[in-house]
């Protein structure tokens, strides 16, 4: 694991680089949170297809129906969504991991991996920081430079 040195009183500027505005923050969010549902869904059609074949009464066989309905359509438009938004900067996907060098900047909270990071950050604080740029953005949030235009 990585820790990011601080050097000096300000670091820097990368350390305390402001959030830039996200342009289709609805399509990222939404994406985010698709994949929430994904895992969600998940752990309830295991729940639920263990609970049934053990040989447990009515309510798990329709749950494991629902779930796993739920599970597929949520995963295809989370592949969707999660492979078509890019980082305006460096145009790697923010919703969707890859095996290269993640920046030194990047979150990663301790018992989750980069993306699911980002994606509990999209959903709880409306930010989040790219984890191959590392530059942070904030969803619904208008750009400042079309104010000055």
């Amino acid at each position: 694991m990585v820790y990011v040195e601080l050097k000096g009183a300000g670091g820097t500027w990368e350390d305390r680089q402001r959030c830039r505005s996200y342009g289709k923050s609805m399509e990222l969010f939404c994406g985010a949170l698709s994949i929430f549902v994904l895992w969600i869904s998940t752990i309830a059609t295991i729940v639920s297809l263990v609970m049934h074949v053990t040989g447990h009464g009515q309510p798990w066989a329709v749950l494991s129906i629902i779930s796993l309905s739920t599970l597929v359509v949520s995963l295809i438009v989370s592949l969707a969504i999660s492979l078509a938004k890019k980082c305006p900067l460096c145009h790697g996907p923010p919703l969707h991991s890859r095996f290269c060098r993640k920046h030194r900047l990047a979150d990663c909270w301790p018992p989750f991996t980069h993306r699911a990071t980002v994606v509990l950050r999209i959903l709880t604080t409306l930010t989040f920081r790219c984890m191959y740029c590392g530059t942070p953005f904030r969803l619904f949030k208008k750009s400042s430079r079309r104010n000055a235009d």
